[in-house]
């Protein structure tokens, strides 16, 4: 029910604590459009002098799908508000959405500035540098995230997959090692370790290593070759011909997997 136009509750409405209220409400429930409609209301207000009102109305329209909107609000808080951290990452999340990474990377930056030790921050900085396929720079954040408190698992993988990117397989299998034994390894981590293993040269090893992969996919043969040719490209560029990568899944789901 859309109660900012409902006739019999259109004069309750016009009270700024209410539509704040209602906005809140509809947010909470997921309604968003119905969210932003109450919070742009309450923006026009003479009496709504509260700034969170645009961060309000960015968060709404980012949920909604819509981060191009969604920044234009968070840019206006910004006018009042340059250090707070929240909305500077979220104005980077809204660059990062619309695939402007170069400003998405500065706001990040910015934010790390403020929050030095953020985990997270220091992590998503690390995906953002991989998306521009800056492989090393994003690979000495992910090391930078490994020496923080509590974070090893997070960082382990990402830092795997960079070293295989770089062509450090060592590394790379030394990381998804770590992963097994400290770790619970999903099936993404053994097929990443599978696919080391085959650009090191060392098909049986990974070939047993895919089978892992596929028992942890329920031996879901569909799902394992789609996972497989998801990394074609990449594959692909480390010596691995087209050839090999059609043989392979034949390989490995032609097998019974083993109870564990």
């Amino acid at each position: 029910i859309d109660m900012t136009d409902s006739l019999p509750l259109a004069e309750v409405t016009r009270d700024a604590q209410v539509l704040e209220l209602l906005g809140a409400l509809y947010f909470k429930n997921a309604f968003y459009d119905d969210a932003i409609k109450c919070f742009t209301r309450l923006e026009g207000m003479d009496n709504a002098t509260d700034d969170h009102i645009y961060q309000k109305i960015g968060f709404a329209y980012q949920n909604a799908g819509n981060p191009q909107m969604a920044l234009n609000y968070y840019k206006r808080y910004e006018l009042l508000h340059e250090e707070d951290v929240w909305n500077i990452r979220h104005i980077a999340s809204c660059y990062r959405e619309l695939n402007q990474h170069d400003e998405a990377l500065t706001y990040y930056r910015r934010a790390e500035a403020l929050s030095p030790d953020n985990v997270s921050l220091t992590l998503t900085i690390g995906h953002v540098l991989l998306e521009m396929n800056r492989t090393r720079d994003a690979l000495q954040q992910y090391f930078k995230a490994d020496l923080m408190n509590g974070v090893k698992h997070r960082a382990w993988r990402p830092i795997a997959w960079c070293s295989f990117l770089l062509d450090d397989y060592d590394r790379s299998l030394d990381y998804y090692d770590r992963i097994a034994d400290d770790d619970k390894p999903t099936a993404q981590d053994m097929l990443n370790r599978g696919h080391v293993l085959l650009c090191k040269g060392d098909a049986a090893e990974a070939i047993d290593t895919y089978r892992q992969a596929l028992h942890l996919m329920n031996g879901d043969c569909s799902k394992f070759r789609a996972a497989f040719k998801a990394d074609a490209m990449e594959l692909r560029l480390h010596g691995i011909s087209a050839v090999d990568q059609s043989l392979i899944p034949d390989v490995v789901c032609s097998h019974k997997i083993y109870e564990q």
